[in-house]
């Protein structure tokens, strides 16, 4: 599961804002599955495009708040992590005889969606995004670094990984990660 961008030079109708009020374009959160034993892409399982006003943005940032959606807004971009899994849970429930495990960049790193894998038993790998959050851990308050560092693999895989560039408009910050 993961989401891009997809951005046009200029403005066009039916597009908005992406990264910055500059890029104009949509956003898109695809669900691609793939087979286990060699990696072969078998197809998009769900994918759901959004384009932003900017509106909420500029309200959030009005009051202060800095990019936190409102968690009581239905309408908020982060449930579409929740909506992909969702549909390929219930099309995995339906008996179409496939196994599936979630993986996640850091952005799927937030409460809603790990509770919703765990209430549904989904198999799932997410790269955490927030390590210096508090969690219970052995009956006490940790670091959720601390927790990760004391962890033994139980496997080891090496994968190839090519450099991604990011535009000069991009935060330098985003562009370190």
């Amino acid at each position: 599961h993961d989401t891009t961008q997809f951005e046009y030079s200029g403005e066009r109708d039916g597009l908005g804002p992406t990264v910055s009020t500059a890029q104009h374009g949509f956003v898109a959160h695809v669900s691609l599955m793939m087979a286990e034993e060699n990696g072969l892409p078998l197809g998009v399982a769900h994918v759901e495009t959004l384009t932003r006003s900017g509106k909420k943005r500029q309200k959030r940032m009005k009051e202060g708040r800095r990019g936190r959606a409102d968690r009581d807004d239905p309408g908020r971009e982060s449930l579409r992590w929740i909506r992909g899994i969702e549909k390929i849970e219930n099309i995995r429930r339906e008996g179409q005889g496939f196994d599936v495990v979630h993986i996640t960049d850091a952005e799927g790193d937030f409460f809603e969606l790990l509770a919703f894998l765990h209430g549904t038993g989904a198999r799932f790998v997410i790269r955490a995004g927030q390590l210096e959050r508090c969690v219970f851990s052995e009956g006490t308050e940790r670091r959720l670094r601390d927790v990760a560092d004391g962890l033994s693999p139980v496997i080891c895989r090496e994968i190839d990984l090519c450099e991604r560039k990011q535009p000069k408009t991009v935060a330098a910050r985003i562009r370190k990660r």
